[in-house]
């Protein structure tokens, strides 16, 4: 699903939003409660697509041989930056 779509149903059902990155390994987000640490999006963006707030990522493996369970690999979780490239992207999805 698209970008605009995640964050609406992620908001809604509470879930977090993964981006792949290669098999088994996946970036999860979520978004800031609170102060954040810098801004996601700008306001031409926030404007132009009807999304706002902030959001931050780690990366997950999902272990797929066994449970499918998601593993944190411990990276901190770091501001994400999002750019109009990552609303042209379709491949979002929820857990």
């Amino acid at each position: 699903m698209n970008l605009v779509t995640s964050i609406t149903l992620s908001r809604e059902t509470g879930l977090s939003i993964l981006a792949p990155v290669k098999f088994g390994l996946f970036i999860k987000f979520r978004e800031v409660k609170g102060v954040p640490q810098s801004e996601s999006l700008s306001s031409d963006l926030q404007k132009k697509y009807g999304v706002s707030g902030n959001f931050e990522c780690t990366a997950v493996e999902i272990d797929v041989s066994k449970s499918n369970k998601i593993k944190e690999l411990g990276a901190p979780w770091l501001p994400w930056g999002i750019d109009e490239s990552d609303f042209k992207k379709d491949y979002f999805f929820l857990v």
